[in-house]
């Protein structure tokens, strides 16, 4: 079982069940997801790409929100550093 793979299931089956776990693994592995996490939180994010701006996505926001709300500041500096304009999220209620 990889770190927090009950907690990307249940983030998943939320969401519609439009992934696998194996699915969110490949996409870390390839680079096209990343996860950031801080004690018992979780946020995967991707970069989605548009015609005239790129976003982060946060894919998969999991675990208790304290702590997902601790590595935010994470994930934005990423976003800029990688020229994001936006960033959105879903995962949670």
């Amino acid at each position: 079982m990889i770190p927090f793979q009950a907690k990307i299931e249940e983030a998943l089956e939320r969401a519609g069940r439009t992934h696998s776990v194996q699915d969110v693994i490949d996409a870390i592995h390839d680079r096209r997801a990343f996860p950031y996490y801080h004690r018992d939180g979780l946020i995967i994010a991707e970069l989605v790409r548009y015609p005239q701006h790129q976003e982060v996505h946060c894919w998969i926001v999991a675990g208790k929100l304290e702590d997902c709300l601790e590595v935010l500041p994470e994930v934005e500096g990423w976003g800029r550093r990688v020229g994001a304009r936006y960033i959105c999220g879903e995962g949670r209620k």
